[in-house]
Parts: structure tokens; sequence; C-alpha cells
């Protein structure tokens, strides 16, 4: 339980303190902590963290609207709605969401919300879509993010983790698979959770999540506090895997770093017991060690090194944490050329240098060409698609080069 004096830091290895909490952070603590619990598949449960358990408006026009919306879009792009469809049949499979019995369908007055839900894909990965619910989406003048409490900021410090990552010999990467679908939602609160879809007779009918939603202003506190609880719940396997869920993941990734192969080939062992243990599956590893690389079945470790001759090949790069890791330089490094291209305009600018990730500020004499073009295109009163002056294309070009 949270100490009432709040001196020192509360369960799952969070840095809350009396100078950071809210009255807020503390209902939200306090409702996960007392109503947190673990089905027979493993996976953690927990409530929608209200502020108060809202009664809201009947905002199934609204909805219906934003699908019939999406339908048009569905005709005029077949391949977008059949990676749409992919996407929406694979949560129907994995028991993500159901659809809604008829006799259910109208749910409790006030506590049946309709979230509307659009396509967004990978700007690296055309051929896949996300499915994001527009939790935000108002109606009547409300939301479900108006109700939901936010929780404590319970991430670790990105330069943190990066400067770890490299103090020891042996650095380790690995990333959660669909980690923010693994924490579900509890039966009391589907009916919040509601949305349009097609039955397998192609008629527009309720489905429902039975998981935290990406879209949701509370799901990033809820999977952190899920995935610590986890490492908690199962420290006698590890205290040293345990920590370092605790400690040294950032939302889904892992990353880290010891002294020598064997205590390297344990963590990574322990680790993805805890992991499984809550329901989770720790994949995508990676290691600049070929001798713990050798541990790894080829099927969990990540996309270049699956099919690696450990004897001949060079250790691929990898990406972690927004920057590329070469594994057998052991070196961080800059991808420009993954910048995606974007017209020569005000829009297209400023997509092109918010694309830019540089945690440590390494690259902010080259960055801040662009953040200063853009100021000079907003000091001229451009448009949005307005083509840029010659001049300015060749200031951009120093950016991505």
């Amino acid at each position: 339980m949270i100490p009432s004096n709040l001196t020192t830091a509360p369960a799952y290895g969070t840095d809350i303190t009396e100078e950071k909490v809210s009255q807020n952070d503390l209902k939200f603590m306090r409702t996960l902590e007392r109503s947190i619990y673990q089905d027979n598949d493993k996976h953690k449960i927990m409530p929608l963290p209200f502020i108060n358990r809202p009664t809201l408006p009947d905002n199934y026009p609204m909805a219906l609207r934003r699908f019939k919306s999406q339908q048009r879009k569905f005709r005029a792009d077949p391949k977008y709605f059949e990676h749409y469809k992919m996407f929406m049949d694979g949560i129907l499979a994995s028991r993500d969401a159901e659809q809604v019995p008829a006799d259910q369908a109208a749910g409790k007055p006030g506590e049946v919300w309709y979230i509307p839900h659009l396509g967004v894909y990978h700007p690296k990965k055309p051929q896949k879509i996300g499915v994001v619910f527009d939790c935000s989406a108002k109606s009547h003048g409300t939301s479900p993010n108006d109700h939901l409490l936010q929780g404590p900021d319970q991430m670790n410090g990105l330069v943190g983790f990066l400067c770890r990552f490299r103090n020891e010999t042996v650095g380790i990467i690995g990333d959660i698979e669909r980690m923010f679908h693994q924490f579900k939602v509890d039966s009391q609160n589907h009916d919040f959770l509601h949305f349009l879809w097609f039955d397998p007779a192609g008629n527009i009918v309720s489905h429902r999540m039975k998981v935290h939603l990406f879209g949701a202003t509370s799901l990033p506190g809820c999977a952190t506090l899920g995935l610590r609880r986890t490492a908690t719940d199962h420290t006698e396997i590890s205290s040293v895997a345990a920590a370092f869920i605790k400690g040294d993941f950032y939302v889904d990734n892992g990353i880290t770093s010891v002294a020598t192969a064997a205590p390297a080939i344990k963590l990574i062992s322990d680790t993805r017991e805890i992991c499984t243990k809550g329901g989770l599956w720790l994949h995508k590893l990676m290691t600049n060690n070929r001798d713990v690389l050798a541990q790894i079945p080829a099927s969990e470790r990540g996309s270049q090194a699956q099919e690696l001759d450990l004897i001949k090949d060079a250790l691929p790069s990898e990406r972690t944490l927004g920057l590329r890791w070469n594994a057998e330089a052991e070196e961080f490094f800059f991808y420009p050329n993954s910048i995606s291209e974007k017209p020569m305009t005000r829009r297209g600018v400023l997509s092109m240098v918010s694309q830019v990730f540089y945690p440590w500020g390494l690259i902010s004499p080259f960055v801040s060409i662009g953040r200063r073009l853009v100021q000079e295109i907003v000091q001229e009163q451009r448009s949005w698609d307005d083509v840029l002056d010659e001049s300015m294309v060749l200031q951009l070009g120093m950016v991505s080069t």
C-alpha cells in the first residue's frame, strides 16, 4: 500500500515522492493497487482509473457518423480496408475485443460509450496499419479521456537508460510484444469501450474492447504499473531480473548491460520467465556478445539477427529508443535516410524536422537549422502548402545530409 506520509516510494519501483505526487496521482495508484489481479491466462486485469465513475451521454449517433466516414474510405481504398480488417480480425482472434451479445448491447444507462477509431500507418512499415481508438472524441461536450486519471509519470529518464546501457561490456536490448494489449480491463468497465465494426455477415454491430486502449490517457500509466507489478510478484525467480524490469524498461523496450556473458544469459532467461508469468512475451532480443546471442532462439532475436551466421557474419544494427545500435562496432548512430521525404512546404518541413529523434542533443547543431527554417517560414506568414524558395530548400538539405 502507499504509505500515508509519502516519505518512501510506492510499490512497483516507481519514484513518486512527496514533492512530485498529486492527489490525482495518489488516487490513480490506490485505485489500481487495490484492484489489480491476474486472470487464468496470466494477464493482469485493472479497472479504468476514473476520477469518478461517470454517467456518459448517448454518443452512438456520433460514433456511427464517424464509422460511416470510415466506410467511405474503405470503399475508396480497398488496400486500406484490407489492412484495417486484418488488424480488427487480429484483436478479435486474440480476444482483445469481442462482439457484444445482442441482449447486452444496451448496457447500463450512462455506462455505454462508443469509441470512434481510425487507421494509422507506420511511416517505416507502409503495409502495416495500427487502429487508434479516439478516446478524446467528444459528444455532448465530454469524452472518456475527460474522466480518466493519467497517473504519475513513471518513466525512467531516457538519457540515463542510454548511459547505463553502455556502462558494462555486454549490452542487451529486448521488446515486449504488443505490451499495451496485454493488460486487460475488468468486466465492469467493458461497456465504456464499445466500438462499431462488422459482424461476419457484414452488418455494422457493437463490439467492445477488453484491454486498455491505445488512445486512452490512462494507458501508459496502467501498462507501466502492470509491468512493474509483474516483476514484483515474481521476484523469487530473480531479484536481478525483477530490478531490470522495474528500472530499465522504457515503456516496452528493455535496455541494459552486464559485465560478462554468463550473467547476461541468466538475466535474459530469468527476465523472459518473469514476463511469461505475467502473460508477456519478451522478444526481439539483441546483444553484442556472440556467446550470449547463441543462447537466444533465432525466432526470439531481433529481425536482423534471426538468420545470422554467428561465426562468419558481422553483428547487425538494431533500433532501440529511437536510435540505431551497431552491435558489431558498439556504436549508436543516427540514420537520416529513414526520414521520409515530404513536399518542400511549411507543412512538409515541419513534418521532416519533427521526425528527427535525438535524446542526447548530439545533433542539435544540424536539427537547429531546420527549426530555424520553420521559424522563418512562420515569420513570413507563408501558408501551409506554399512551395519554399530555393534558398530555403538548400538550407533544409543541410539537415537531411
